[in-house]
Protein backbone atom coordinates (compact mmCIF):
# COMPACT_ATOMS: atom_id res chain seq x y z
CA UNK A 1 0.00 0.00 0.00
CA UNK A 2 2.81 2.62 0.49
CA UNK A 3 5.03 1.56 -2.51
CA UNK A 4 3.97 4.51 -4.14
CA UNK A 5 4.55 6.58 -0.88
CA UNK A 6 7.94 7.76 -2.51
CA UNK A 7 7.28 9.29 -5.77
CA UNK A 8 3.61 10.99 -4.11
CA UNK A 9 5.67 12.53 -1.18
CA UNK A 10 8.83 13.40 -4.10
CA UNK A 11 5.94 14.90 -6.03
CA UNK A 12 4.74 16.96 -2.90
CA UNK A 13 8.22 18.21 -1.94
CA UNK A 14 9.05 19.67 -5.71
CA UNK A 15 5.56 21.01 -5.58
CA UNK A 16 6.56 22.96 -2.46
CA UNK A 17 9.89 23.81 -3.41
CA UNK A 18 8.16 25.53 -6.62
CA UNK A 19 5.34 27.39 -4.50
CA UNK A 20 8.10 28.46 -2.11
CA UNK A 21 10.36 29.88 -4.81
CA UNK A 22 7.32 31.72 -5.60
CA UNK A 23 7.70 34.21 -2.83
CA UNK A 24 3.67 33.89 -2.38
CA UNK A 25 2.41 37.16 -0.55
CA UNK A 26 -0.83 37.36 1.76
CA UNK A 27 -3.60 39.50 0.05
CA UNK A 28 -3.91 42.95 1.50
CA UNK A 29 -5.91 45.71 1.22
CA UNK A 30 -4.07 48.86 0.64
CA UNK A 31 -5.68 52.24 1.98
CA UNK A 32 -4.82 56.22 1.26
CA UNK A 33 -5.15 58.39 3.99
CA UNK A 34 -5.74 61.74 3.07
CA UNK A 35 -4.19 64.47 5.18
CA UNK A 36 -4.17 68.41 5.55
CA UNK A 37 -0.73 68.60 7.12
CA UNK A 38 -1.74 71.04 9.76
CA UNK A 39 0.02 71.25 13.08
CA UNK A 40 -1.93 72.99 15.46
CA UNK A 41 -0.83 73.87 19.10
CA UNK A 42 -3.97 74.93 21.44
CA UNK A 43 -3.30 77.34 23.89
CA UNK A 44 -5.18 77.00 26.84
CA UNK A 45 -6.36 79.26 29.65
CA UNK A 46 -6.17 77.73 33.12
CA UNK A 47 -5.88 81.07 34.79
CA UNK A 48 -8.15 81.73 38.22
CA UNK A 49 -11.18 83.82 35.74
CA UNK A 50 -11.39 80.21 34.05
CA UNK A 51 -13.78 79.55 37.51
CA UNK A 52 -16.00 81.90 36.55
CA UNK A 53 -19.77 81.01 36.38
CA UNK A 54 -21.36 82.88 33.74
CA UNK A 55 -20.79 79.59 31.09
CA UNK A 56 -22.49 76.18 32.77
CA UNK A 57 -21.06 75.29 35.17
CA UNK A 58 -18.10 77.00 34.40
CA UNK A 59 -15.95 78.62 31.74
CA UNK A 60 -13.02 76.03 32.70
CA UNK A 61 -15.33 72.65 31.93
CA UNK A 62 -16.45 74.35 28.92
CA UNK A 63 -13.35 75.03 27.55
CA UNK A 64 -12.91 71.69 27.91
CA UNK A 65 -15.68 70.33 26.25
CA UNK A 66 -14.67 72.19 23.27
CA UNK A 67 -11.50 71.65 22.82
CA UNK A 68 -11.47 67.75 23.22
CA UNK A 69 -14.72 68.21 20.56
CA UNK A 70 -12.01 69.71 18.41
CA UNK A 71 -9.09 67.41 18.57
CA UNK A 72 -11.63 64.45 17.73
CA UNK A 73 -12.80 66.24 14.41
CA UNK A 74 -9.08 66.80 13.51
CA UNK A 75 -8.07 62.90 12.48
CA UNK A 76 -5.54 63.60 10.32
CA UNK A 77 -3.75 66.62 11.81
CA UNK A 78 -1.18 66.89 14.91
CA UNK A 79 -2.16 68.61 17.88
CA UNK A 80 -0.10 70.10 20.67
CA UNK A 81 -1.40 71.74 24.07
CA UNK A 82 0.37 74.73 25.99
CA UNK A 83 -1.56 75.84 29.46
CA UNK A 84 -1.57 79.11 30.84
CA UNK A 85 -1.96 81.25 33.92
CA UNK A 86 0.45 83.61 35.37
CA UNK A 87 3.08 81.58 32.82
CA UNK A 88 2.62 79.24 30.01
CA UNK A 89 3.65 75.72 30.32
CA UNK A 90 3.47 72.63 27.60
CA UNK A 91 1.05 70.01 28.74
CA UNK A 92 1.43 67.89 24.99
CA UNK A 93 4.08 68.42 22.06
CA UNK A 94 2.66 68.02 18.45
CA UNK A 95 1.16 64.07 18.43
CA UNK A 96 -1.33 62.45 16.22
CA UNK A 97 -1.91 60.07 19.09
CA UNK A 98 -5.59 62.30 20.11
CA UNK A 99 -6.72 59.09 21.98
CA UNK A 100 -3.60 59.85 24.47
CA UNK A 101 -4.37 63.86 24.16
CA UNK A 102 -8.41 63.37 24.93
CA UNK A 103 -7.28 61.20 27.90
CA UNK A 104 -4.86 64.09 29.22
CA UNK A 105 -7.32 66.90 28.77
CA UNK A 106 -10.39 64.78 30.02
CA UNK A 107 -7.75 64.64 33.91
CA UNK A 108 -6.83 68.01 33.51
CA UNK A 109 -8.52 70.40 36.16
CA UNK A 110 -7.84 74.03 37.14
CA UNK A 111 -6.63 72.32 40.97
CA UNK A 112 -3.52 71.33 39.27
CA UNK A 113 -2.35 75.05 38.89
CA UNK A 114 -0.82 76.61 41.46
CA UNK A 115 -2.00 79.54 43.35
CA UNK A 116 0.35 81.73 42.00
CA UNK A 117 -0.82 81.06 38.47
CA UNK A 118 -4.07 82.47 38.83
CA UNK A 119 -3.49 85.82 36.62
CA UNK A 120 -3.48 85.49 32.44
CA UNK A 121 -0.42 85.71 30.01
CA UNK A 122 -1.46 85.59 26.68
CA UNK A 123 1.50 86.96 25.02
CA UNK A 124 3.52 84.13 27.47
CA UNK A 125 1.32 81.44 26.17
CA UNK A 126 1.47 82.35 22.61
CA UNK A 127 5.74 82.86 22.61
CA UNK A 128 4.83 79.05 24.14
CA UNK A 129 3.10 77.50 21.49
CA UNK A 130 5.03 79.48 18.87
CA UNK A 131 8.08 77.41 20.04
CA UNK A 132 6.31 74.18 19.88
CA UNK A 133 5.79 75.05 16.32
CA UNK A 134 9.21 75.96 15.39
CA UNK A 135 10.93 72.71 14.35
CA UNK A 136 7.45 71.75 12.51
CA UNK A 137 7.91 71.63 8.45
CA UNK A 138 4.05 71.21 8.08
CA UNK A 139 1.96 72.45 4.96
CA UNK A 140 0.59 74.67 7.60
CA UNK A 141 0.81 75.85 11.58
CA UNK A 142 -1.67 77.42 13.63
CA UNK A 143 -2.24 78.27 16.86
CA UNK A 144 -5.69 78.16 18.36
CA UNK A 145 -6.05 80.87 21.65
CA UNK A 146 -8.72 80.22 24.06
CA UNK A 147 -8.86 82.14 26.86
CA UNK A 148 -11.32 85.47 28.20
CA UNK A 149 -9.21 87.74 26.57
CA UNK A 150 -8.02 89.27 30.11
CA UNK A 151 -4.21 89.70 29.89
CA UNK A 152 -2.75 91.18 33.22
CA UNK A 153 0.38 89.08 33.65
CA UNK A 154 2.29 88.79 30.23
CA UNK A 155 5.79 89.17 30.30
CA UNK A 156 5.60 89.17 26.47
CA UNK A 157 2.65 92.01 24.60
CA UNK A 158 0.50 89.69 22.74
CA UNK A 159 0.26 91.71 20.22
CA UNK A 160 3.93 91.67 19.57
CA UNK A 161 3.99 87.54 19.88
CA UNK A 162 0.96 88.18 17.80
CA UNK A 163 3.49 89.86 15.13
CA UNK A 164 5.91 87.08 15.59
CA UNK A 165 3.83 84.81 14.51
CA UNK A 166 3.02 86.49 11.38
CA UNK A 167 6.26 87.05 10.56
CA UNK A 168 6.98 82.80 10.47
CA UNK A 169 3.31 82.68 8.74
CA UNK A 170 1.97 81.49 11.66
CA UNK A 171 -2.14 82.09 12.11
CA UNK A 172 -3.67 82.47 15.33
CA UNK A 173 -7.40 81.64 15.93
CA UNK A 174 -8.85 83.67 18.99
CA UNK A 175 -11.94 81.60 21.03
CA UNK A 176 -13.37 83.74 23.31
CA UNK A 177 -14.73 82.04 26.40
CA UNK A 178 -17.22 84.18 28.35
CA UNK A 179 -20.70 86.16 28.34
CA UNK A 180 -20.13 89.49 27.15
CA UNK A 181 -22.76 91.62 29.00
CA UNK A 182 -25.10 90.73 31.97
CA UNK A 183 -25.67 86.78 32.48
CA UNK A 184 -28.01 85.30 35.23
CA UNK A 185 -25.58 82.51 36.71
CA UNK A 186 -27.72 79.22 37.42
CA UNK A 187 -28.17 78.84 41.52
CA UNK A 188 -28.78 75.16 40.75
CA UNK A 189 -30.32 72.32 38.00
CA UNK A 190 -33.41 70.62 37.33
CA UNK A 191 -33.56 66.67 37.25
CA UNK A 192 -32.28 66.51 33.50
CA UNK A 193 -29.32 68.64 34.68
CA UNK A 194 -30.62 71.53 33.21
CA UNK A 195 -29.39 74.90 34.81
CA UNK A 196 -32.28 76.96 36.83
CA UNK A 197 -31.34 80.58 36.48
CA UNK A 198 -32.24 82.78 39.91
CA UNK A 199 -31.24 85.80 40.98
CA UNK A 200 -29.82 89.63 39.39
CA UNK A 201 -27.79 89.39 36.49
CA UNK A 202 -24.20 89.75 36.60
CA UNK A 203 -21.36 90.83 34.50
CA UNK A 204 -17.95 88.84 34.36
CA UNK A 205 -15.08 90.38 32.48
CA UNK A 206 -14.27 89.37 28.77
CA UNK A 207 -11.93 91.60 26.68
CA UNK A 208 -12.83 90.64 23.36
CA UNK A 209 -10.92 93.19 21.14
CA UNK A 210 -7.21 91.82 22.23
CA UNK A 211 -8.54 88.67 20.62
CA UNK A 212 -9.77 90.29 17.36
CA UNK A 213 -6.59 91.90 17.28
CA UNK A 214 -4.80 88.88 17.75
CA UNK A 215 -6.49 87.05 15.12
CA UNK A 216 -6.53 90.19 12.31
CA UNK A 217 -3.41 90.53 12.93
CA UNK A 218 -2.55 87.25 12.06
CA UNK A 219 -5.02 86.81 9.53
CA UNK A 220 -6.60 83.95 11.34
CA UNK A 221 -10.69 84.72 12.85
CA UNK A 222 -11.98 85.62 15.93
CA UNK A 223 -15.07 82.96 17.12
CA UNK A 224 -17.16 83.72 20.48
Amino acid sequence: RLRHAPVVLRTAGVGLCIVALARPQGARELGETSSEGIDIVLALDMSGSMQEPDMFPDRFTVEKDVVRSFIGKRENDRVGVVVFGSEAYPLCPLTSDHKLLDQMLADLELSHMPETMQNTAIGDALTSALARLEKSDAASRVIVLVTDGMDNESDVDPLDAAAEAKAQGIRVYTVLLGVQGEVVVPQAVDLLGNPIRLGAPQTYPTDPQLLKDIASKTDGAFFE
